[in-house]
């Protein structure tokens, strides 16, 4: 066996710099933000700065080999190719300017989203025109096998590395931090993984429009594993779809990503199969692929049904959005090989990614659409009296419209200047850690006061009259016990009712007692004869209610830390004292009445001392 030299490796390294400059560039912006990334920081600006980085290199190393792959199989040189080169960066810097992930979580979705179009663009660059079809087919499989090979290759290269280090670690007993294997994890995946994958793209690109091969292997996988599947997945489909038929109802919202978890399946496998389907032993692919977008109109329909149910009732957010543009585009790619043919399978990624591009901008894209139909919903539901499921609505609607859009999104809501809010919290919490969780959650609680709402989320039947807000009580002295003195300690909680074993029999000295919960979750203490006591734990929580003075706990507002005194029942039953402490307990009341409780869990133990 032949090993290369050092000489051939940088002669082949060199080649990859030379073909792919820009996109290496990209890599390596990506793969040292992420490695300076991985020291700990408590500069929550230098953070952010250092993730617009790692997604930034990303962004720009798919957007420009796409033009790398388009510019080389056009020939371009010369000033040509040092515009596209200078296009690509005045598309990626204001990226950088235009979104903010930290603030708003739509812009996540729109960077995803320009992602995935990135992506795409890099599979068609190279092959736009309709008499290139095998050309783009083939590009793509190289891709396919490149990337796996590529993955295989850098996690074999880290195990390796890896066991070398913690080899020398153990055998030399060198000290070094955990992260160093994080830290081995990002410069392979950053920069040789990526020099791998770039050297495997086939020179010139224009062979490829001539190559016939096809791997045998993806050939069994997808006929007799993906298009059965795929096939089964469907035949569900359609019965479902039947059911709804026959007992006349609306379709379950969760419906929508099934189907559209169909549509992609079936169409990667008349992708992976489109180039045996001229082959007159293959006559059936041409069969299926017909088959398969005739019978995805009655489940288009159901699509529709299924999207409108849950618009209608919730609105329009980010996810309903992609689901309703996923669903324009597979209308589209349905009708159009239904009457175009099969032949472009190009037009699959084409259509995708100008579908993608269209929506992230614009009084249509995903950003002003999901923030109009949410203010529009939060401007319905505060011209309504206050009840708990209108008030609900609005901390969840509230709650979106600050985390997706920022605070500016309710302005028209507020009279106050919410921006003030927002940079109140900022000043307050700047120099503690996490202060960013904290500002997000004090701005919230803020902005519903001032739309006179309690931060607080109240339990409400389905008509929206009943109120439970529920609390949590826990013992300041959780899991540390006194037993000075104590005969026997049985442990209890509030599932006892509901478990095989309803009870638990125990021997104080030679007597026999037995420890029960009953469905009032009241804790029953029986003796032998009949006799019994019973601790009322309704009552311990209504107690417990009634205190104003105790403190929440800072990551659960609705969790409260309650001296051991106060969560302590005795009773004399016996000869013994009977010591009921409880660990924690959980409940509230179910009406405004105040009498009935709802919700209650507890646990905690039954102490038993002789009597005094």
């Amino acid at each position: 066996m032949k090993f290369p030299s050092l000489s051939q490796l940088w002669l082949s390294t060199s080649k990859v710099f030379l073909r792919f400059p820009i996109p290496i560039l990209f890599a390596a912006l990506a793969t040292i933000c992420a490695y300076v990334l991985s020291y700990q920081t408590k500069d929550l600006s230098l953070e952010q700065n250092l993730i617009k980085g790692i997604y930034l290199g990303n962004l720009g190393l798919a957007f420009s080999l796409a033009f790398t792959l388009f510019s080389e199989a056009r020939a371009l040189k010369g000033i040509s190719k040092w515009l596209g080169n200078t296009l690509v960066f005045a598309i990626i810097i204001p990226i950088y300017l235009w979104l903010n992930p930290f603030n708003k979580q739509v812009d996540v979705v729109v960077l995803l989203i320009i992602v995935f179009a990135f992506h795409l663009m890099v599979a068609i660059s190279a092959f736009i025109s309709k008499e290139e079809n095998n050309g783009f087919w083939q590009m793509n499989k190289t891709f396919f096998i490149r990337f796996a090979t590529s993955a295989l290759y850098s996690a074999v290269l880290f195990a390796g590395l890896s066991i070398a280090l913690l080899s020398i670690q153990t055998l030399f007993d060198i000290k070094w931090e955990g992260e160093v294997y994080l830290r081995l994890w990002i410069i392979i995946v950053g920069l040789f993984n990526t020099l791998f994958f770039l050297s495997g793209i086939t020179q010139p690109l224009k062979q490829l429009n001539e190559e016939k091969s096809y791997p045998k292997g993806l050939k069994v996988f997808t006929q007799y594993v993906l298009i059965p599947l795929t096939s089964i997945y469907l035949l569900i489909l359609l019965v479902y779809e039947a059911k709804i038929l026959l007992e006349w109802s609306l379709p379950e919202s969760s419906v929508a990503i099934l189907i559209l978890g169909y549509a992609v399946f079936g169409i990667l496998s008349l992708l992976l199969v489109h180039p045996l389907q001229h082959l007159e032993e293959n006559k059936w692919i041409k069969l299926y692929s017909k088959s398969f977008y005739l019978l995805m109109l009655p489940l288009i329909i159901l699509l529709v049904f299924s999207i409108q149910k849950r618009v209608a009732d919730y609105g329009i957010t980010e996810s309903r959005y992609v689901i309703i543009a996923l669903t324009v585009w597979l209308i589209f790619i349905t009708l159009y090989f239904l009457i175009k043919g099969r032949e472009q399978i190009r037009m699959i990624p084409i259509s995708l990614c100008i579908i993608s591009l269209i929506i992230i901008v614009g009084p249509w894209g995903i950003k002003a659409v999901s923030k109009n139909s949410q203010q529009e919903r939060l401007a319905g539901f505060l011209n309504q009296k206050s009840s708990p499921k209108r008030n609900n609505e609005v901390r969840d609607i509230t709650r979106y419209l600050y985390q997706h859009h920022g605070v500016l999104s309710l302005q028209s809501f507020i009279k106050d200047d919410v921006l003030s809010v927002e940079k109140h919290f900022e000043n307050k919490y700047a120099k503690e850690v996490y202060s960013a969780y904290k500002i997000k959650g004090e701005t919230q609680d803020s902005l519903l006061r001032l739309l006179k709402v309690n931060p607080e989320y109240e339990i409400a039947d389905d008509n929206g009259l009943l109120i439970s807000q529920e609390r949590k009580f826990d013992n300041q002295e959780k899991g540390i016990l006194d037993i000075n003195g104590a005969i026997k300690i049985v442990e209890f909680n509030s599932n006892m009712n509901i478990q095989d074993k309803k009870s638990t029999p125990f021997y104080v000295d030679k007597e026999q007692f037995t420890l029960t919960v009953d469905s009032l979750n009241n804790l029953n203490i029986s003796a032998k004869n009949g006799e019994k006591i019973t601790f009322n734990n309704n009552n311990m929580l209504k107690k417990l209610l009634s205190h104003k003075e105790f403190k929440s706990q800072k990551t659960d507002i609705e969790r409260f830390d309650v001296p051991n005194s106060l969560m302590l029942v005795q009773q004399n039953f016996k000869d013994y004292t009977f010591v009921c402490r409880f660990e924690r307990i959980n409940g509230g009341y179910k009406t405004k009445a105040k009498k009935e409780m709802s919700n209650i869990y507890f646990n905690g133990f039954l102490i038993i001392y002789p009597k005094k």
